[in-house]
């Protein structure tokens, strides 16, 4: 029987590997969830570092969608 297809937006990724696919430092990610920042994760079934998946990591960034530079800087303005 063959196996189903992954869905690539269900695959968990590593710290490592979602800093990479946001093209942001590992350190940033770290950052993030210190301060309650950033794209949804989980450490359940003892994971001993955070993993995020793929979908989470899409909406983070769609979240973050803007059309003009005041948008933008409205935004980072509210991210600090």
């Amino acid at each position: 029987m063959p196996s189903e297809p992954s869905n690539d937006t269900e695959q968990w990724l590593t710290s490592a590997e979602a800093a990479r696919f946001l093209s942001v430092q590992p350190d940033t990610l770290q950052k993030w969830r210190r301060h309650g920042r950033g794209p949804d994760y989980t450490t359940a079934l003892g994971l001993r570092s955070p993993r995020y998946r793929r979908r989470d990591l899409d909406a983070f960034m769609q979240d973050g969608m803007v059309s003009n530079t005041t948008q933008a800087a409205s935004y980072h303005r509210n991210q600090r």
